[in-house]
Parts: structure tokens; C-alpha cells; sequence
């Protein structure tokens, strides 16, 4: 399932995601402000968990990447597809643009924080 739709605000919401009848377990989307609606040059939904946006700023174009990775239950196939897609999206983007890559990786940090303690809390899972 994929598409935009206005918001209350004249912006645009841009999502991707399963269809309704299959399980909530995926989905990315933008949203947008009216003033950034206006920088859009195009986007793409890659997939379930892959999304991006290409906006116009004054000196150079902006790609926007939006994932959503598989949580570490998941098949162990479908995480190489997830990254191998994410690679595939990365590469294909264009090469003058900034890149910015997005999104909730599903990654988890230790409680080590030696060295670390202005940029990492002591409340990470081991």
C-alpha cells in the first residue's frame, strides 16, 4: 500500500507501506509541511520499509532516505533483504545530492559507556 494524501495543515503525508489486511508489523512515510511540499521533486516507495524524498534547497538537492529495519526476531533473510535493498536504495540515489539516511534501525546499545558519558546515557540493554 502506497500514496499521499493532504493534511489538515496543506501539507502532504507520503507513505509506503503492507497492505491493510496483512499484520501492522512495517510501514515509513514523510510528512510534510506546506513549506516543504513546495521543495519536493519526487519520492519513491521502495518498499514496506524503505521510502525516500527528493527535495530542492537553495545550493544542492537533498535525497532523503526513511527506513524501517526488521527487528532482531526476525527471519535472518529477511534482514540481509532489508540492508541489501537499503544498499541498492543508497547507490541509486543521486550522486550530487545530500544523502541523509533515516529512520528506526532496531539497534540496540550496550550499558558500557566508558569514554562516552556526554553522548550515551547508562540505561542501554546488554
Amino acid at each position: 500500500m502506497e500514496g499521499q494524501q493532504p493534511t489538515s495543515a496543506k501539507g502532504l503525508l507520503l507513505y509506503s507501506g503492507r497492505d491493510k489486511t496483512q499484520a501492522h508489523e512495517s510501514g515509513v512515510g514523510f510528512l510534510l509541511s506546506d513549506s516543504a511540499k513546495k521543495t519536493l521533486i519526487s519520492w519513491k516507495p521502495v518498499s514496506d520499509r524503505i521510502i525516500t524524498a527528493r527535495c530542492k534547497v537553495k545550493i544542492k538537492n537533498i535525497t532523503f532516505i526513511q527506513c524501517y529495519a526488521p527487528t532482531e526476531p526476525a527471519q535472518v533473510e529477511d534482514k540481509q533483504n532489508f540492508y541489501g535493498l537499503l544498499n541498492r536504495t543508497l547507490n541509486d540515489s543521486p550522486k550530487g545530492d545530500i544523502t541523509i539516511i533515516m529512520g528506526d534501525m532496531n539497534a540496540k546499545i550496550g550499558s558500557d559507556n566508558n569514554n562516552l558519558e556526554e553522548v550515551m546515557g547508562k540505561h542501554g540493554l546488554e
